[in-house]
């Protein structure tokens, strides 16, 4: 019997998982939106986004490798608001944040065998549809724009469905599961990784906007913004199926393959000149 076999037995709790993820995404949702009107501080959202990563916690979406229960809150409070942020940060050239989730929530829906949970599969399938939606309006050149209130939701979804297959995944495939969520949202992760060393390292605040993200030195080299978002799209569906492929194997062959493959794009960045210390354009 499934994870949500039982009626009488599991109605209750599959009534608590969806309370919790539906709570804590309005959460991160009405910050972003909140944001949106009049600016508001960093210490704002980060509390939603932490407040969503206790609702998901306590919901029963845990990381699975924290030792002790106060490591895995802030390990999985960390892990949110670092995805939220990523997302975030994507958000800042049309159709990016939208086509990139797209192909995220593709890979996580289409996983060969077993790999999320009921609603783990329902909310895949929803994020892509909303994506795709979104994306006739928002491709280059957009009509409309996502904000705050958007491109977190999306950062929040992608993070709710690493949860999920860690969650609904164990045994050998233990090691592959932890690395897929990494490896096919890499992009954006190291895009914000690489800004938020630089700001630092510059004594700036990491939640400080400015023009040094991969796809700004992209579109400063000379390149299209369809170019721009068209190579990020494939990029991260290329990331995808080499996840697929490490998941077919054991814990260590997902691990020197994910460090391998995140390692490449790490110099990759370096050699796009992200991380040079250089002036930008504050963003207003």
């Amino acid at each position: 019997m499934g994870e949500w076999g039982s009626r009488s037995r599991w109605r209750p709790e599959w009534l608590l998982r969806c309370t919790a993820r539906a709570a804590a995404l309005g959460l991160v949702w009405l910050a972003g939106f909140v944001d949106d009107l009049p600016e508001l501080g960093p210490p704002f959202r980060l509390l939603a986004q932490i407040g969503g990563a206790l609702l998901l916690y306590f919901g029963g979406w845990r990381l699975p490798f924290a030792s002790s229960a106060a490591l895995a809150i802030v390990a999985q409070c960390l892990f949110v608001v670092v995805f939220v942020n990523a997302f975030n940060f994507l958000d800042g050239a049309d159709g990016l944040a939208a086509g990139i989730t797209a192909v995220i929530a593709l890979g996580y829906a289409a996983m060969p065998g077993v790999g999320l949970s009921v609603l783990g599969y329902a909310v895949a399938w929803s994020l892509l549809g909303a994506c795709v939606g979104f994306l006739f309006f928002n491709f280059p050149p957009a009509k409309i724009f996502m904000e705050d209130s958007g491109s977190t939701v999306l950062g929040f979804s992608a993070a709710f469905l690493g949860l999920d297959l860690m969650g609904a995944r164990g045994g050998g495939v233990a090691t592959g599961s932890m690395v897929f969520p990494f490896l096919i949202a890499g992009l954006p992760l190291l895009d914000a990784l690489v800004v938020v060393r630089r700001r630092v390292t510059k004594g700036r605040s990491p939640f400080r906007g400015d023009r040094g993200h991969f796809y700004d030195f992209l579109l400063r080299a000379g390149w299209t913004a369809r170019r721009v978002v068209v190579t990020g799209y494939l990029l991260t569906g290329v990331l995808g199926l080499l996840d697929w492929f490490t998941m077919q194997g054991g814990g260590r062959r997902s691990l020197i393959l994910g460090g391998g493959i995140f390692a490449a794009m790490l110099v990759g960045a370096m050699r796009l000149g992200t991380v040079k210390q250089a002036r930008y354009h504050v963003q207003l």
